[in-house]
């Protein structure tokens, strides 16, 4: 009787699984990373632009009104008027 024995495998390593599932891992960390960047950048994106709306809602009543709105208690919490001018608590000029 001739018995013949093979050791073929029909599977995967253990340091091939290892090597896919860390590869898999720093693909994913890159991708969330990038994501997290993209969302601090557009939330910066939009904080820029309802600042500039906001900008540009004063400019027009001051316009038309000649004067800048009484500031509300809420604004005056963040913003200054000096000399005609509407400054953040940051020192930043608003407009004009």
């Amino acid at each position: 009787m001739n018995v013949q024995v093979t050791s073929e495998s029909h599977g995967f390593t253990l340091v091939e699984l290892l090597t896919v599932i860390a590869i898999i891992a720093i693909l994913t960390g890159l991708v969330l990373g990038i994501a997290g960047y993209a969302s601090r950048k557009a939330s910066i994106a939009r904080a820029e632009a309802d600042v500039a709306q906001i900008r540009d809602a004063l400019e027009e009543y001051r316009t038309e009104y000649a004067a800048i709105p009484r500031p509300f208690r809420t604004i005056q919490r963040f913003c200054v008027v000096t000399s005609g001018t509407l400054l953040n608590r940051t020192g930043w000029r608003l407009f004009w």
